[in-house]
C-alpha cells in the first residue's frame, strides 16, 4: 500500500472511530451483543490499521488504539456475560467465544511482532 493510501486510510479510520466512540471515558456496560459486535468491528479495524502501519511513524498510535479497542471489546463481552442468565450466557459463549479468542490472539500476535521486530 502506498504511503499516501496508508495516510488516507488512517485519517479516515481515525475520524470514523472518533464518531463511534462514546463521549464518556467510562462507558456503560453493553446492553446487547450488538453493542459488543460494534466494539469487535472497531477492534478488528484498529488491529488492521496497526498491522498496515508497522514500520511507519503511525504505528505507535495505531498500536495503542488497537490495544484499547481490544481490551474494551473483551471487557464488554465479559460484562455482558455477567449480566446474562445462565441460558443466555451459554448461548452467547457458544456463538461468540471463538471470535473473541481470535481477537485476543490477533492482538497477542501484533504485540509479539512489536517485541520481536528485527
Amino acid at each position: 500500500m502506498s504511503a499516501l493510501a496508508l495516510l488516507a486510510r488512517r485519517v479516515f479510520s481515525s475520524r470514523l472511530r472518533s464518531f463511534s466512540r462514546p463521549l464518556s471515558t467510562n462507558p456503560a456496560p453493553p446492553r446487547t451483543i450488538d453493542d459488543v459486535n460494534s466494539l469487535f468491528a472497531e477492534a478488528r479495524l484498529s488491529l488492521q490499521d496497526a498491522l498496515e502501519s508497522k514500520g511507519t511513524v503511525y504505528f505507535v498510535d495505531d498500536f495503542a488504539d488497537a490495544k484499547e479497542a481490544t481490551q474494551a471489546t473483551l471487557s464488554a463481552f465479559e460484562a455482558l456475560l455477567e449480566e446474562s442468565s445462565a441460558e443466555q450466557r451459554q448461548s452467547l459463549l457458544e456463538a461468540n467465544r471463538p471470535k473473541m479468542a481470535q481477537l485476543a490472539e490477533e492482538f497477542r500476535q501484533l504485540e509479539h511482532e512489536l517485541i520481536h521486530d528485527d
